[in-house]
């Protein structure tokens, strides 16, 4: 619990899978994009009961395009 900010990187399928167990949302996400979800938890140990239950919030869905400015 001393980590308040993580940083998962996957490959798709599991990176539109892991966005949409979490938030609910179905979004494309393709090569090199980065998703930012808020979690309603104040504990990792938490994380299980938001998994899959869409609870989460996708803050931001940036494209590779977007950064480079």
């Amino acid at each position: 619990d001393t980590h308040r900010r993580v940083m998962v990187v996957a490959h798709n399928p599991g990176s539109e899978e892991l966005v949409e167990a979490l938030t609910g949302e179905l979004i494309t996400m393709t090569t090199a994009n980065i998703a930012r979800i808020q979690l309603p938890i104040t504990a990792w140990a938490a994380f299980d009961e938001v998994l899959d239950a869409g609870s989460g919030k996708l803050l931001n869905h940036w494209l590779p395009r977007a950064l480079a400015d």
